[in-house]
């Protein structure tokens, strides 16, 4: 509930009645994709040795690189940042023994996993960006080959997916009009596949 549309209303009519009048609370992600945030994201690289999103890390302060969060994180930010493989300390896309967790991102039949992932397009496109980026640099993942056979079926429309959450905006959201306008121009400076 903390993390959606309805308690950022619920809390803006909190704040109105019972705490400033003139305050404004808002999230300023909330009109995008997660593979825009990764994107954006990986522009910012004095900040990838400082954040943490791994729930079972919480308390060593480190990605576990064995849960479904480390890689749907993992393969968002890939595509965009050299420095993943940094972040999370070693290429989850050459461990195949996470095939499990990477069939529960990408199946809509499996039971997708308890934790802020991205949507199972995103997890799609992002894998097969990955795929695309490994290809480039002939560089073999064996969790990537074991997932080649699902992810070749629809590369052919790889770029226009990849581009249609590069570019989607939500319209629901609170954000200023001003805050609005620095996004979507940050949000032409991606680049895309």
């Amino acid at each position: 509930y903390s993390k959606t549309l309805e308690f950022e209303s619920d809390f803006r009519d909190y704040c109105a009645r019972y705490v400033a009048p003139g305050l404004d609370y808002f999230s300023f992600l909330r009109p995008l994709t997660e593979l825009q945030i990764a994107g954006l994201f990986a522009d910012m690289p004095r900040y990838h040795n400082a954040f943490r999103s791994c729930n079972r890390g919480q308390s060593s302060n480190s990605w576990c690189g064995a849960c479904p969060k480390c890689l749907s994180v993992f393969i968002l930010l890939y595509p965009f940042s050299d420095d993943t493989v940094a972040i999370f300390g070693r290429n989850l896309l050459d461990d195949a023994e996470l095939l499990p967790i990477a069939v529960g991102l990408l199946q809509p039949d499996e039971i997708k996993p308890f934790e802020c992932v991205g949507t199972r397009e995103e997890n799609r496109v992002a894998f097969q960006l990955c795929l695309h980026r490994a290809r480039e640099q002939r560089l073999p993942h064996a969790l990537l080959e074991a997932l080649i056979p699902d992810l070749e079926r629809d590369m052919d429309s790889l770029s226009a997916r990849a581009r249609t959450l590069l570019a989607s905006w939500s319209r629901d959201h609170f954000l200023p009009s001003e805050f609005e306008q620095v996004l979507r121009r940050r949000l032409e400076t991606l680049p895309t596949p």
